[in-house]
């Protein structure tokens, strides 16, 4: 049966009614007028307002309907359908500019019909004249995308896929809808995603941690508050620090909530008050009283203007030199766009999604806590092998007490900013505090090298999720990385510069997974290392000491075989370096099969894995034909030289360089 005339209308009439939208643009509507009677068909509410751009002839075209109740504020929506021509758009974005503003909430949306980087095109493998200067058209108005979720690709057909339909924003839409969200929809009739900007949305995900704010210490009763609170503390709570730092946030939260206040509300007081003293001034002559009032409210004003200025470049982790812009709502946007990026509105575990934020919490934590589930241990020992060791005399200087002094430079050392784990305070925190928090902080350290323990609790983690690509939502395209409580990693850098370990550090770590901003359970780490952690890379060099070792053995065996090079005595068959590990090994397919069954034996005895679709096999002299049978059998890529590694160079020719 053919479909009526009108079901794209019905369509869209059907989206606007279930999405509860409040304006819509339609884009490439091949009309040339739009009339009351048309609109009617589109929209259900009889309270509208709408303007079109005509299309040419049977293409192009651009309508735009509104709720008339919706538009309480100041907005200007510019809606692009840009031509497929590239000559065209580079003539088109100059004149885009010019309709855009910066001084009140401002869209930029639609069908720009390029993209800003070739992974956004299927197939693309490089940049364009025409994709620079979108870039350099985007860069230049001041906008800022708003994250899609849930889609990356907006256009395709049989053949392509594209990244062409967008939504820009300028800084103040961030201030004025901070819960905002772009989302793609599922696609009907159209080639293209429809594209749905929602400027509320809120969803419980649970309770948020606490997390330290550095413009506390600018508050002139902050730092005697923290010291006052600390000592009663210690009389009256009985525990370890950890304790001790539990009861300090619940006290620091009642102190931010009665004493700081809300730094917005505070600034909209304080120039309520300015206008009013000036509206006086206005009609009659201020006292001396009021004048002397009035310049300390401008004081006042600028002063919790800066306070709200660091608020949001800490949110916003953006340098104050790199920024160009030093101002709140900058920051603030920036802020925004993090959260937004990096924001989950539905898990796909197992080719299972879900969408409500408990369940989509519950996937998480189940997944997770069954990737660091200990597995069993293969009944097998390297001690036997020549593995490299410290002399007694080295090992005994690892030993010795931590000095205050060695413990206060590695605490200069970190990052003030870095982001803190669920104790909530930043190691700007901690270096404030020190001379408060000194003897305890020492406690630890004196604890832990007399018992080899420390306190219960503070060797906790959270788990964050960075997208590895954009558009994420199967679990396995994000990265996970650790928080790891400020005074552990304090703990595990001191160590760490020491290189001496305690299995301590191991047995206790607990890890609950961040979604959203707030925390799942906790749950018990049974092997790995967290990523992020300091003692990390380490830890996964002692580690591959043992895959040495096993490499030397095979070798004395003559199961494997390294390569010879002038000028060394001995074949090389294995190089590291830190985290990377190149093989040599002869054109021997035999020896190939021997090497991929001792990383085999290295897999199962470590409990380590190594990915095979990562790794890339490289031959010199060696035909196309053996060069593939190897790959096969080491079930990994090929790459041809020349090539970069670690940032140098590479090649079977002489690599020659131009100062």
């Amino acid at each position: 049966m053919a479909k009526s005339p009108f079901w794209k209308q019905r369509i869209i009439r059907s989206l606007v009614t279930k999405n509860s939208l409040s304006l819509i643009c339609l884009i490439e509507t091949k009309k040339e007028r739009f009339d009351n009677f048309l609109v009617q068909r589109l929209w259900p509410n009889m309270d509208y307002d709408f303007c079109f751009a005509p299309s040419s002839g049977a293409s192009g075209g651009i309508i735009c309907i509104w709720d008339k109740q919706w538009n309480t504020v100041s907005v200007r929506l510019i809606s692009i359908y840009a031509s497929n021509c590239a000559h065209e758009r580079a003539a088109f974005w100059p004149s885009v500019l010019d309709l855009i503003v910066q001084d009140k909430i401002c869209f930029l949306l639609g069908d720009f019909n390029e993209v800003l980087d070739p992974s956004e095109r299927l197939n693309c493998t490089g940049f364009s004249q025409s994709m620079q200067l979108f870039s350099d058209f985007i860069s230049a108005s001041s906008l800022i995308e708003s994250p899609l979720q849930g889609r990356f690709f907006t256009w395709k057909n049989s053949s392509s896929r594209s990244k062409i339909d967008r939504c820009f924003i300028s800084a103040d839409v961030m201030v004025e809808w901070p819960n905002c969200s772009l989302s793609g929809l599922p696609k009907n009739y159209s080639d293209h995603v429809p594209l749905l900007f929602r400027s509320e949305v809120k969803s419980d995900w649970g309770p948020k941690p606490f997390r330290s704010i550095n413009v506390w210490w600018e508050h002139k009763d902050f730092e005697s508050f923290v010291e006052t609170s600390w000592e009663n503390i210690k009389v009256t709570v009985s525990g370890d620090i950890v304790s001790k730092l539990r009861e300090h946030r619940n006290l620091i939260k009642g102190w931010n909530t009665a004493v700081f206040g809300n730094l917005n509300g505070n600034l909209d007081v304080i120039h309520q008050d300015i206008h009013a003293l000036e509206s006086l001034a206005d009609s009659s002559v201020l006292s001396d009283a009021d004048v002397e009032r009035l310049s300390s409210l401008h004081a006042e004003s600028y002063r919790v203007s800066k306070q709200l200025e660091s608020l949001w470049h800490q949110k916003s982790r953006v340098t104050w030199n790199l920024s160009g812009d030093r101002n709140t709502k900058f920051f603030h946007s920036i802020a925004s766009v993090h959260s937004k990026s990096n924001f989950l509105s539905e898990i796909t575990v197992d080719n299972f999604t879900v969408t409500k934020p408990m369940d989509v919490k519950a996937k998480i934590f189940e997944f997770y806590k069954n990737f660091f589930r200990r597995n069993s241990c293969a009944p097998f020992s390297l001690d036997s092998l020549a593995l490299r060791s410290l002399s007694s005399s080295d090992a005994s200087v690892l030993s010795l007490h931590f000095t205050e002094d060695e413990i206060f430079r590695t605490l200069l050392c970190c990052d003030d900013n870095k982001a803190p784990g669920p104790d909530g305070f930043n190691f700007f925190f901690y270096k404030k505090a020190w001379h408060i928090l000194k003897f305890d902080i020492l406690h630890i350290f004196y604890e832990l090298h007399r018992t080899g323990t420390f306190p219960s609790g503070i060797n906790t983690a959270f788990l964050v999720l960075i997208p590895k690509v954009r558009g994420a939502s199967n679990i396995s395209e994000f990265r996970p990385i650790c928080l790891i409580n400020g005074i552990f990693k304090l703990i595990s850098k001191a160590q760490g510069e020491a290189f001496c370990f305690s299995k301590s550090f191991f047995d206790s770590s607990q890890l609950s997974v961040l979604v959203n901003g707030s925390p799942t359970k906790n749950f018990t780490m049974g092997k790995g290392v967290r990523q992020g952690g300091p003692l990390s890379s380490m830890l996964f060099v002692l580690a591959v000491e043992g895959l040495k070792a096993l490499i030397n053995e095979a070798v004395g065996l003559n199961l494997l075989e390294g390569v010879r090079i002038y000028n060394y005595a001995e074949p090389i068959s294995i190089l590291q370096f830190a985290d990377d590990t190149l093989l040599f090994i002869p054109e021997d397919f035999e020896k190939i099969r021997n090497l991929l069954r001792v990383l085999r034996c290295f897999e199962i005895v470590s409990g380590l894995s190594i990915n095979y679709q990562k790794s890339s096999i490289l031959g010199i002299n060696v035909d196309d034909v053996s060069l593939s049978t190897a790959s096969t059998i080491l079930n990994c890529s090929i790459e041809k030289f020349s090539i970069t590694y670690l940032g140098l160079p590479l090649s079977t020719r002489p690599v020659t360089a131009s100062l």
